[in-house]
């Protein structure tokens, strides 16, 4: 609690807005966040700050590091449990499709170690976020992107199959159809 008051938090922002190229820094910057957003001295300096908006960019800007992608869901985890930072994070910025844009990203990769461990971090965030939408009147903004990627990643093998079909009959019918212009074409002559 002393430390936010003494300038942590004025670290954080600026470690975690883009001025560290240090990736060890910034992955002990978001595990502190994690850790604050635990406190519940820290909470109240936590949600006046911008770092909590600043998680999800960090989140997208080093999404190829998994260390650091897991540790922004666990941190998204512990501030999402606190509500100072679900109408932040949930209404006021972009931050749960940004979020399923990186997942959907994870499984159109060949898999790779340390997959799972982003999938099941993420998961945790994403059952927090249809709770705090449950829980209030404005509606749900984001429950029917999530339950999409649920029903994507669950089927993923399946929605690769059927991308990769539909590029094919797609290469398929501009042959067919180029075949067609070009006979219709010699015809007129």
């Amino acid at each position: 609690w002393a430390l936010c008051q003494a300038g942590l938090l004025d670290l954080l922002q600026r470690l975690l807005g883009g001025e560290s190229e240090d990736d060890d820094a910034v992955l002990q910057g978001v595990v502190l966040v994690g850790t604050l957003a635990r406190d519940p001295d820290c909470v109240p300096l936590l949600a006046e700050s911008e770092v909590a908006r600043r998680v999800p960019d960090v989140l997208v800007e080093k999404q190829e590091d998994i260390d650091i992608v897991v540790q922004a869901f666990f941190a998204m985890r512990c501030l999402l449990i606190h509500d100072e930072f679900q109408e932040v994070l949930l209404v006021e910025t972009d931050a749960i499709g940004r979020i399923l844009d990186v997942l959907r990203d994870y499984l159109e990769q060949a898999p790779r170690a340390g997959v799972q461990a982003v999938l099941s971090a993420a998961d945790g965030v994403l059952d927090l976020v249809l709770a705090a939408e449950a829980e209030t009147a404005g509606g749900s903004r984001w429950a029917e992107d999530i339950k999409a990627f649920r029903f994507e990643a669950h089927n993923a093998e399946w929605c690769q199959r059927l991308r990769r079909e539909d590029r094919q009959q797609d290469s398929g019918l501009r042959q067919h159809l180029g075949a067609f212009d070009g006979h219709k074409s010699t015809r007129h002559r």
